[in-house]
């Protein structure tokens, strides 16, 4: 399970980091917006024994990385 994720999550980080970057930086601006989006990377690794990587996982990223914006509001 591990090897697998490992390469599930570099993909996810590939295909999405920089439109959810763009993303976050709509919401909170440019200084904020990076660590915004490594924030939602960190906890999907943190809870990577727990959570389940299918068709909502765009869904998932966008809505965590809009909550933590909020948050950072």
């Amino acid at each position: 399970m591990s090897d697998n994720f490992d390469l599930t999550y570099k993909l996810l980080f590939r295909k999405y980091y920089a439109n959810l970057l763009f993303y976050a930086t709509r919401i909170v601006g440019d200084e904020e917006a990076e660590d915004v989006v490594q924030d939602v990377f960190v906890e999907l690794w943190r809870r990577r024994d727990t959570i389940t990587v299918g068709e909502q996982i765009q869904a998932f990223l966008y809505r965590a990385v809009y909550t933590r914006a909020l948050n950072v509001l």
